[in-house]
């Protein structure tokens, strides 16, 4: 996930290159959904909601697990 995020890598360009074409197909407006962890400590939350794209059919979600973190921390 790291390498990923770094438009320069060989890895990220195949994904980008790969990506283009789902979310430019006019005919079936595919969605595309990253969803990342708070708990994760591997893949930071940026690389894991890919937040160096943009799109309007990309969808972002973060899980929040609520034995981990207390209501109060949202509530501020």
């Amino acid at each position: 996930m790291f390498l990923i995020m770094g438009c320069v890598f060989f890895f990220s360009r195949l994904f980008l290159r790969a990506l283009v074409p789902v979310l430019t197909d006019r005919f079936f407006q595919t969605k595309v959904l990253y969803v990342a962890s708070m708990n994760d400590q591997v893949v930071p939350i940026y690389s894991g909601l890919f937040t160096a794209v943009s799109h309007p059919l990309i969808l972002r979600a973060l899980y929040i697990d609520g034995d981990a973190y207390q209501l109060v921390v949202f509530q501020k």
